[in-house]
């Protein structure tokens, strides 16, 4: 089985590095660790929630949605082609003492035809105390997207604790040429 591990620094991306995942080794969680194979993609995060101001534990969704985007058009390219199973993402977000989190995200896939396939993954979020606030932004975003000419939305609203967060999957509409 084709296996991927994304590392991605607090402060800078490292390229990513082939390596082979034992089935029982858990999953590190620090700084931030993405693993992504043929049928999953799984991160973690475990320290400070915030850091001179900035939201450090909920930017691993940013580096999650950028990895496992470029993942699915890489597979595409390929002709391996995955569908995220949008309704099964779990997202999971446990306060561990104070200020300190473990934020831990996972996205599963399946394999489909080409017409079926997903292209595009984004999220919009925020904290159960701003959920208005993410309510619009998620609400432009999905408009923005057909706008664009983005074909197959589809969001689902996770939540866990205090985090309020839209998972977003959708096809570029030149992948789509030649489907009913």
């Amino acid at each position: 089985m084709l296996r991927f591990i994304f590392f991605l620094l607090i402060v800078a991306c490292s390229t990513p590095e082939k390596k082979q995942k034992e089935e029982d080794e858990p999953l590190a969680c620090s700084p931030y660790e993405i693993y992504i194979d043929d049928s999953v993609a799984m991160a973690c995060y475990s320290g400070p929630e915030f850091l001179n101001g900035e939201d450090i534990g909920h930017q691993l969704s940013n580096y999650v949605a950028d990895s496992v985007g470029k993942y699915l058009k890489w597979s595409f390219e390929k002709s391996d082609y995955k569908r995220v199973v949008l309704d099964s993402i779990a997202v999971d977000l446990t306060v561990i003492s104070g200020d300190t989190v473990t934020y831990t995200i996972q996205i599963p896939f399946e394999k489909t035809n080409r017409c079926n396939a997903t292209t595009c993954i984004d999220h919009r979020g925020s904290w159960v105390d701003n959920r208005r606030i993410a309510d619009a932004h998620h609400k432009e975003f999905i408009q923005n997207l057909k706008k664009a000419g983005y074909q197959r939305i589809q969001s689902s609203l996770f939540t866990s604790g205090t985090l309020y967060e839209y998972w977003v999957v959708f096809t570029r509409e030149a992948d789509l040429r030649d489907c009913d």
